[in-house]
């Protein structure tokens, strides 16, 4: 089981690799947890973003913060970007 010491997973990579499955997959494992699904974001917080190396680090930024925010509220998160 997760210990203390881990704040979180991150899974990154290609679309279509299994990011968000992987995520599903360890939400039924670890109580309290959130998964943040970067195409959710997306459609939900970043829709005034596109894909330019620029926007790409802003989208990651806000991923970031919502992460520090479910770390802060003791919710263990999952993020798929």
């Amino acid at each position: 089981m997760i210990t203390k010491k881990y704040k979180g997973v991150w899974f990154y990579g290609f679309a279509g690799s299994g990011k968000t499955a992987a995520s599903k997959f360890l939400k039924k494992k670890i109580k309290n947890s959130i998964i943040l699904d970067g195409d959710e974001i997306r459609k939900y917080i970043s829709f005034d973003l596109g894909y330019t190396l620029r926007e790409r680090k802003i989208q990651i930024k806000r991923v970031f913060g919502l992460v520090n925010l479910s770390l802060e509220s003791k919710i263990f998160p999952l993020v798929s970007t």
